[in-house]
């Protein structure tokens, strides 16, 4: 999905999509990547689900935090 949100087309060798070459720094950004879409995906307004997401969430959030 990164790819496709930074293409803009043109010249495909000067295109970069922003991740680092492979390496920890990489996973750690891919990990932030998926963090960030799967909590636009839950908490969207076209989830049916959203209220449970978001109760379920608060209730962890609750139990687990300091």
């Amino acid at each position: 999905m990164r790819h496709m949100e930074t293409f803009m087309g043109g010249n495909l060798s000067k295109w970069h999509c922003g991740f680092d070459r492979e390496g920890d720094k990489q996973k750690l950004q891919i990990e932030y990547i998926r963090i960030k879409y799967i909590s636009k995906i839950l908490l969207s307004n076209i989830n049916c689900n959203k209220e449970f997401v978001t109760a379920e969430t608060f209730e962890f959030f609750l139990r687990y935090s300091i």
